[in-house]
Formats: structure tokens, sequence, C-alpha cells
């Protein structure tokens, strides 16, 4: 193995005071190809991955390798006898660690479409074969594998059914040596396999995975017992008949809801034989009810020949410290050239960072990091695989694992955090009381930000925009292109902007409350990131309009608005009022009256606690703005 990229960073964060060891490497071998399935931390120095690969006398094998604090392989142990396996096709996808032991699930033999012998292999702390049972019956996927409290198996996988000559999707549970209990079929429909399976917080099964194939899949979730009964299955997906492939990632959320993760078909790119995707991530409830949708887009472009693309698959989630991680590919200016990239959400799906990585050269072919888990230093450990042939790597593709602090910082790709900044565009004029549709531009660490005005007015939890795109293409308008040169066009309005001057700099529209003072004045603008850190700018505006220069006018002495805070309603008083209109900080329109009278009450039941803004239009056509609190 040749050390080929090694990168040590001390990051110092307003919450985290430890050294944190991390890299970005290639693990690369002139004699084999192979790839990182699977990786898993084992103590504070070390990690363990699972790692299927080539023989050099032909067929494939598959080991679990140790690997350092700085990134080498300093041990590795194959997991079957090079006489056992005499196929060229294998797969290996899940490591587990239970107690004083270790676990995974294997297909060993067979064709990529064909039947073949199914491992279930367990090992002991050292990662040494205790016993392999070659006694389960799938064909040809095989998914996850989880060990239920009293050590049953569960495997997931996809079984031929020789009966209806069809593939479906099938559970198999085993006791804790792998003799088979049960086998059930989970989905008749042909195609449909489970890939994912998880114990619930009830002592239920949650399974996941894919309903139908042959280009028309949805996503598919079924709740089971112990006994293989199936309480409740639903599907998932974009209406109509389109490939949503398979899920990729499921978790049970501290609410006791599901998260799911897997990719969207955004446009058809060959008459609906091919697509280009989004990065799709779906919420649903208990009883599997989606609750909400959220979809990843990357846009790319060729700058040679100006063409655009879109690309975004998630590959894996894991919930720690209160957050979701998402483990990502996404593509980069021509198609399949890929990296990778890790993003941190909340529970509703906002996202607070973004950090993208490649190995050694980020227009490599195809990059992706495949799995990943938490570093006892608050860190990720990534692992998956490149094919590297255009930087002279024979065979081209290797294993490749990456080591980051707890904001992402691997040391090669991302060096350093951004910097905070801000800057707000404002129109040429602004009209004194009114509200004025400005373009923010922001970048830092980590959302949410929070912009806070001189006028007093405060805007709350801004976080990225879950569309990426090359400064060169720009909001607006957007042709994409695909290999047939069929076009379809979408429209942006806001976006994460990559490339710029500020790398990875949030472009989005937001409503600020002109001043009710008219003539050039300067505002103050303060912007506070997640970690406390904070910016202040000025910038000058110039506010005309019917309206004071220093004394409040008449029409605002003759509106009252009361009481302030209010509690359950308030009462807009006047005389000759025409209209009244009440925003929220974000300028949006949470209540209007078009028909008023002299003393208007308005209910504050539906307006959550907070800051608004009333706009009270005069016959006159002079506008009052009054700020108040709505407490609860």
């Amino acid at each position: 193995m040749k050390n080929l990229a090694l990168s040590l960073l001390l990051v110092a964060l307003p919450v985290f005071f430890y050294a944190q060891s991390n890299f970005n490497r290639i693990m690369y071998d002139s004699t084999r190809t192979g790839l990182i399935s699977d990786i898993i931390t084992v103590d504070s120095v070390s990690y363990a991955a699972l790692f299927p690969h080539s023989k050099s006398y032909g067929g494939h094998n598959f080991s679990v390798v140790g690997i350092d604090n700085s990134g080498n392989m300093v041990w590795e142990k194959e997991k079957f006898a090079d006489d056992s396996i005499n196929s060229s096709y294998l797969r290996c996808n899940i490591l587990r660690r239970g107690e004083n032991k270790y676990y995974c699930f294997a297909k060993t033999s067979g064709s990529p479409s064909g039947t073949g012998k199914f491992s279930l292999i367990i090992m002991d702390t050292n990662f040494n074969n205790k016993y392999i049972k070659d006694t389960i019956g799938f064909y040809d996927y095989i998914g996850e594998i989880q060990e239920y409290t009293n050590g049953d198996f569960y495997f997931v996988g996809q079984l031929y059914d020789s009966v209806n000559q069809k593939l479906v999707a099938n559970v198999v549970k085993t006791d804790s040596i792998g003799n088979v209990i049960w086998n059930k079929v989970v989905n008749q429909v042909a195609y449909s396999a489970i890939l994912h399976i998880i114990i619930a917080s009830d002592g239920n099964l949650i399974a996941s995975g894919r309903h139908g194939g042959d280009n028309y899949e949805q996503w598919h979730v079924a709740k089971m017992d112990t006994s293989g009964n199936v309480l409740w299955q639903r599907t998932y997906g974009r209406s109509g008949r389109y490939p949503d492939g398979n899920i990729t990632g499921l978790l049970e959320l501290p609410d006791g809801n599901y998260l799911l993760s897997g990719s969207y078909p955004a446009v058809s790119i060959d008459n609906g034989y091919e697509f280009y995707y989004d990065g799709c991530l779906r919420k649903i409830s208990a009883d599997g009810e989606q609750l909400w949708e959220k979809r990843l887009r990357t846009y790319s472009i060729n700058l040679n020949s100006g063409k655009t693309y879109l690309e975004n698959g998630i590959c894996s989630i894991i919930i720690s410290d209160g957050y979701i991680y998402v483990l990502g590919t996404e593509n980069k200016e021509y198609l399949q050239w890929y990296n990778s990239y890790l993003m941190k959400m909340d529970f509703d799906g906002n996202i607070l960072w973004k950090r993208v990585y490649y190995g050694e050269n980020a227009y490599n072919c195809e990059q992706h990091l495949e799995s990943f888990d938490r570093t006892p230093d608050g860190g990720f450990i990534m692992g998956g695989y490149g094919k590297y042939a255009n930087i002279g790597y024979q065979p081209s593709q290797q294993p490749w694992i990456v080591k980051t602090d707890s904001l992402g910082v691997d040391g090669l790709t991302t060096a350093s955090l951004p910097e905070l900044n801000v800057d707000i565009d404002f129109p040429d004029t602004l009209y004194c009381g009114d509200t004025a549709s400005c373009l923010l531009r922001l970048s830092g660490k980590s959302a949410p930000y929070q912009i806070s005005f001189s006028t007093g007015q405060t805007i709350d939890n801004i976080f990225y925009p879950p569309v990426w795109m090359p400064k060169e293409i720009g909001l607006g308008e957007i042709a994409v292109i695909s290999p047939q040169y069929n076009f379809a066009t979408f429209t942006e309005t806001e976006a994460t902007i990559v490339g710029g001057e500020w790398e990875q700099c949030i472009h989005k529209p937001i409503q600020v409350v002109v001043p009710n003072r008219i003539g050039v004045q300067q505002i103050t603008i303060e912007v506070r990131d997640f970690y406390g850190e904070s910016k202040t700018i000025t910038k000058e505006i110039n506010v005309v309009g019917d309206c004071v220069s220093g004394i409040e006018n008449i029409a605002e002495q003759s509106v009252s608005v009361y009481p302030n805070p209010a509690s359950g309603s308030i009462t807009i008083a006047g005389e000759n009022i025409a209209g009244i209109e009440i925003c929220n900080l974000l300028g949006e329109v949470v209540y209007e009256m078009l028909q008023c009278n002299g003393n208007n009450v308005i209910s504050t039941e539906n307006m959550p606690a907070g800051s608004y803004f009333v706009r009270v239009r005069m016959e006159d056509g002079k506008v009052v703005t009054k700020k108040i609190v709505v407490v609860k």
C-alpha cells in the first residue's frame, strides 16, 4: 500500500477544545480492485471496514480490514478460504456490532442475477471468524441484517418465487446460529426487494426497499411483528410511472416517526428510460403516512460546452447528537463525474451545512462515499470507492476513506471553514413604510443564521436552500440538457451558489421592512450563526414616499394599535382606514382586512408568538406601519 494522502488538522471551535486527526486517503493496491461497503468505529483510535475485493487469480472475496487513526490499513482478515469461492460475484453490505461479537451477511457465489450461497458470518471481538452458516435462501439482492434483543437475526433481500416465476421481496428470521425460523414474502410484486430492516422502539420490525422494477419502482415500507405478520405496508414516490429506485436509508426518529432516504426522478433524459435524479428524504408517521418530502438538487455545468446537468443521490443517513447526517453523491461538470458530500440537517429537514469531498483530484471520474459512522472525537469516518485511472492508478477502482472533524473538515477538500459574510442587495429606491423584496447573500460555518436590522426587524432560522449550483448558472430559468439533447426547464428562485467569492453562499429573496422616514440613510445589519459568531455591515438606502423626515406624520398619529403586547386579540382604531395587513418578520402576510371601520378587532389566536408589523392603509393612500408583539 502507498501512503498517498495524509492530512493532520487541529481544529479549534467555539464549543470543542480537543485536537482531531483527519485524513483523506485512497487505499491503493496494484494487485486488486476493491471498495469499502461499510465502515464502523471500533475504539478511539481505530476503525473496521468491510472490504469486498477481487482476487489476483480471479473471482472475489471479502475481508474485514483494520484502519488506524492515520488512515493506514493495519490488518486484513479474509472471511473465506480462497478455494471456497469459485464464482466471479459477491455482495456484502453491512457490518454490525453485537454483544462481544461482530457479524455480517454476504452472498458469496452465484451470478449477478442468479441464485447463490448466502452466509451469516459471526466474528469475535478481534474480527476472527467464529462460525459461518450457509443455509439462508435468497436470490439476488441481499440487504441489511439486524440482531434482536433475544439473539435472533433478521435478514432481508429478494427471493425467487419458483411457482409464479418471479422475484419477490422477503424477510428471513433465524436463531442465534443461523437456523431458519421463518422465511416470509413481504411484497409479491415482481422484482420487489427489501434492503433495510430496523428494530422499532415498540419491538416490531420496519423493513424497506423497492416496490416493483423494470424501470418502474416505488419506495416500499412494511411494518411487521416478530412472527412475520405484516401490520401495514405503504409505497411512496413521484406520482405516475417513474423509476423511484431503492430506499437507501431507514431510521426511527426520536418522535417515533421514520425517515427514509433515496432518490427522486426529476427529469427524463431518454424518453422515460433514463432519468436525472434529486436526492430525496421522506418522513413518514408511525402508521406509514407521509408527513413531508425534501428534495436535494445539484446542478453542474460543462464550462466548455455550456451544457447544464443535474444529479444528486443519497447513499446513507444516521442520527447523532440530535441531528440528521446525510451522505450522498452529486454530479460535477460532466456526466459520470461524481464527488461525495456530507450534510447536517435538523429533524424538519432544514440544512445546517454541507461539505464536499474528492480523493486527491476533484476531476476523478467516479467517487462515491457510501457508508459512515461517528467517531469518539465527534467527527466522522466515511468509506467508499473511486475510479482513478486518470491519475495513474491500475486497477482504477480503489477503496477510499475519509476522516473529518465534527464540522466535516478533512484537511484536503475542506481545509478550513467558510468565513461569516453577509450582504443584501436593495432596490435603488425604497418606499417608506413598505416591505421591499431584496436578495440576501450569506455564507458561514453553519446555519441556522439570524439577521437583525437597526430598524428593529429580525429574520430568524435562515437555512441553506436545498439547491446547489455553480456561479456560472445563477438564479432564474435553467435549461437542463440530456445526452439525447432533450431539454427540461426549471426556475430556481433561491439556491446555494458554489464557486463564487464566498464558497457555498446562500442566495435567497427576503422581505425587508423599509424605515418610515424619507431620505438617504444608513441601516446596520448584523448576522449571527449557529455558534454565536457575528458580523455587522452597514448599508446605505434611499427612502422615498409620503412619510415624515424625523417626526411622526399626522396619519400615524391618528392610528392606534393596542394592546401591545397582545394576547388573544388586538384593536386597530382610527378614522379613514381603508385596509389592514399584518406581516411576520419574513414579510409574509398572515392577516388581511379589506373592509374596515373605526374600531377593528382582530384575533391573534392563529398567530404564533413573536413580532409582527401592522400596515394600515389610509383612504388617501398613505400607509402607517406599527410593530406589535404577540404573546401566548
